[in-house]
């Protein structure tokens, strides 16, 4: 089929990225030293996510009192909490992950439809219309799939570049013009229990943990940013597909029920449709439960952006060294990133299933029989579930939670400014 070949070219880039970290797209078993690597990676992983959130919580009560210090150990703090929470479950639903990986990024889920499996096997010309629509939806969402993919990763994988060229650019100026009283930036600094600004030795090995600690930050927001959105992408098709059969399942049934078909037989064909469409809405929404498990991945991606936005404003405030202001701004920028994706899927598929009910209600009813009407009222009654998407109940997956969290944070900021000030 045209669209699983589309979709197969299309994650490749998807496949090979994953094939590196916590989970495994396929389901094909890596080699051993690839195994061995992961496995060790794992838990390297949650020692140190264990750690850091210790040690930043010490570091920011030994230093109460200094602003500076202290706000850098939170936003630390934060970013590490968001960071361990998405790798936690990417570990403990690493079986889920497969299967929404499987089931929407390497197959056409509207082949579980059999009237669309059908469509798209047969390729019949009287199909033809509803072929392109299908194929063209296809190319449109895989691009936006695409478009996931190349802008949350360097946005990503760009700010965490900048976190290690700020020290690595530190070492080599005070390597070769030896200042006097230059600070040693690490940005983001963890408390480590040495002072690492007194020796190069220990400065360079605490850089070497934060290459790694860059790389783990890299896969905890990459893997389950890109999933999340490249599924909901597609899950968003499945109801934009729906409402195209739903809209048109007269003239679909007219051309499956053959020429010189009896009214009957028309109304027969337009059941199963409708009995098709059903159970496919159904599946549907046990999938979107699958996401909706999810929650505290959402709240703790709300939660700690709330906080990270307001601290990295605060620290921009009050920084003057170029170098930790570009990373702080690309902070900014992935963190906005990271949300838009939550939120603006969550709209749209809301809107979409919103759709659904909407097209039902316009499906002309009066004058076909009793057994076609009861079909569409189970249809309207399936329409009005929609597909919503929550944070464990605190926040909805939308737009206005988007503005909202950004208000939350200019208030956060606003308090922080003014504590700061009372100290001084």
């Amino acid at each position: 089929m045209i669209c699983q070949e589309k979709m197969d070219t299309a994650m490749i880039p998807l496949q090979r990225v994953l094939s590196l970290g916590l989970i495994w797209p396929t389901e094909i078993k890596p080699d051993r030293t690839v195994y061995l690597a992961n496995f060790f990676y794992r838990w390297y992983s949650i020692a140190f996510y264990f750690l850091v959130p210790i040690m930043e919580t010490s570091y920011a009560i030994q230093h109460i009192n200094d602003m500076r210090e202290c706000t850098e150990a939170a936003c630390t703090l934060f970013t590490a909490i968001v960071v361990e929470v998405k790798l936690f479950y990417l570990l403990i639903y690493q079986e889920t992950l497969k299967y929404l990986i499987r089931t929407h990024l390497q197959k056409d889920y509207t082949t579980h439809m059999p009237f669309l499996h059908k469509v798209q096997q047969f390729k019949d010309e009287k199909f033809s219309e509803l072929n392109a629509y299908l194929e063209d939806t296809m190319d449109k969402d895989l691009k936006q799939c695409r478009l996931l993919f190349i802008s949350l990763v360097p946005s990503v994988v760009g700010t965490l570049i900048l976190y290690q060229m700020v020290p690595a650019l530190t070492m080599w100026y005070t390597s070769v013009y030896n200042p006097d009283n230059y600070e040693l930036l690490l940005p983001f600094r963890f408390a480590l229990p040495f002072d690492y600004e007194d020796s190069t030795a220990l400065y360079t090995f605490a850089y070497s943990i934060h290459i790694m600690a860059g790389w783990l930050t890299g896969h905890g927001f990459i893997y389950m940013d890109v999933i999340f959105g490249m599924v909901m992408v597609m899950m968003i098709r499945q109801c934009e597909v729906l409402a195209r059969v739903l809209r048109d399942q007269h003239k679909y049934a007219v051309i499956l029920a053959g020429e010189g078909a009896t009214p009957k037989q028309i109304d027969d064909q337009s059941y199963d449709l409708l009995s098709q469409w059903i159970v496919h809405y159904e599946r549907i929404l046990m999938e979107h439960s699958k996401i909706e498990a999810l929650g505290p991945v959402f709240f703790s991606q709300f939660s700690g952006a709330t906080l990270t936005i307001c601290l990295l404003a605060f620290k921009a405030d009050m920084e003057s060294h170029p170098a930790l202001l570009a990373t702080y701004f690309l902070h900014f920028v992935s963190t906005a990133v990271q949300l838009m994706i939550y939120c603006w899927y969550g709209e749209r598929l809301f809107h979409v299933g919103q759709n659904l009910a909407e097209v039902a209600y316009q499906t002309p009813w009066e004058e076909r029989s009793g057994r076609y009407q009861h079909a569409l009222r189970m249809v309207i009654r399936q329409g009005h579930r929609y597909p919503r998407l929550t944070a464990i109940g605190f926040w909805e997956l939308s737009l206005p939670t988007y503005r909202a969290i950004f208000g939350t944070a200019a208030s956060y900021y606003t308090l922080l400014q003014s504590v700061g000030e009372e100290k001084e």
